[in-house]
């Protein structure tokens, strides 16, 4: 696996155009979709998705 090297500033991602080997450790496709122009509504919607997947995958505490 490989993926892009980026830098995150706050809340802005900064993508260095680098590729490093290993698994990325979080996914960045929210923010590429905003850079490439899409729709506030389809951006909403994959956010409140993301939110529900990374919730539901959470370990549970006991």
């Amino acid at each position: 696996n490989y993926n892009v090297s980026v830098k995150e500033w706050g809340e802005e991602i900064i993508f260095l155009h680098k590729i490093i080997p290993g698994a990325a450790d979080r996914s960045y496709g929210i923010q590429v979709a905003k850079l490439a122009g899409l729709p506030e509504k389809v951006i909403l919607r994959a956010e409140e998705i993301m939110y529900n997947l990374e919730k539901d995958n959470l370990p549970k505490k006991q």
